[in-house]
């Protein structure tokens, strides 16, 4: 398939648009962003008029949508604009997508899941919603299935963005890993690292794959622990991190996001990183790319 896709990512400039930009470039692809701070391609999402018009001008065959409002507390705060960016637009795109004969793939969230902290989520697995970012992402599932020909991608990621003041959980994890840190005992999931998580998506548009589809490493681990491997990682000695529960936030949230990988696994015939696997990735860019830019 790869000579005959023409990928445009909507949210280019984000952590996930921007690592799929990358790799679909040192893969020889014919991809192309657009976001709001990308200097060649500027929309706004909410202005559907404006995208409809970029996409017949560029005729994609395969659209990407990594757009979306991840700040769950942003998101509890203003439904209207949570609903306005993460799930309305898929309307839209999927209307449009499937008039257009295009491919559509959606990043959804692993935000679904509340029961037993270890356990595994597939792809069928009863959805929980508790907040208002789970409800926008699961609503932007919905209409994403207008269009027959989709993939719904149900991740959980971070990497290194070294830019601005929202940083990802690695980036945070960083600067304060000489601190006395709290974090989450009782908050599981299958963290993957972003590069893994764009290359496991770019091999998945070579196959006829359609429908949901969870990426992740192939193990879970809670946010304590994982934040402990990876500043032992960092040769930091005598960590301070104090246990918190995520039942103390303002926003209620699931906390069991393990996800089940062996679909995706299957369809592109590769093993999924385990959580170590992706701490050492992550290590590996942070020394490569990262630490040369500082």
């Amino acid at each position: 398939f790869c000579e005959f896709m023409k990928i445009t990512i909507l949210g280019s400039t984000g952590l996930l648009g921007k690592t799929l930009y990358k790799e679909g470039k040192k893969r020889n692809l014919k991809i192309n962003g657009i976001s709001r701070k990308n200097k060649k391609f500027v929309f706004d999402f909410r202005k559907t008029k404006n995208l409809i018009n970029f996409l017949n001008i560029n005729k994609p065959n395969i659209i990407i949508n990594a757009v979306g409002i991840v700040d769950i507390d942003k998101c509890q705060n203003n439904p209207n604009l949570a609903y306005k960016i993460n799930a309305l637009p898929l309307k839209f795109l999927a209307e449009y997508t499937k008039k257009e004969k295009i491919k559509l793939i959606q990043i959804s969230t692993d935000h679904f899941f509340s029961d037993k902290k270890n356990m595994k989520h597939s792809e069928k697995s009863k959805v929980k919603i508790l907040n208002i970012y789970a409800k926008t992402k699961y609503q932007a599932e919905k209409f994403t299935k207008i269009n027959n020909n989709h993939i719904i991608v149900r991740t959980n990621f971070t990497g290194f963005k070294n830019e601005g003041n929202m940083k990802t959980f690695i980036e945070w994890v960083i600067e304060n890993s000489k601190k006395k840190i709290a974090l989450f005992d009782d908050y599981f999931c299958s963290t993957i690292d972003v590069k893994s998580l764009a290359n496991f998506i770019l091999d998945l548009l070579n196959t006829n794959f359609k429908g949901i589809i969870n990426i992740g490493s192939s193990s879970i681990s809670n946010k304590k622990k994982f934040a402990e491997k990876f500043i032992k990682k960092l040769g930091i000695k005598n960590i301070k991190i104090e246990k918190k529960s995520v039942k103390t936030l303002s926003t209620k949230r699931a906390n069991t996001l393990g996800l089940k990988v062996d679909l995706i696994e299957k369809t592109i015939k590769k093993k999924m990183p385990s959580i170590n696997k992706v701490i050492n990735n992550l290590f590996k860019e942070y020394k490569n790319d990262v630490c040369k830019k500082i």
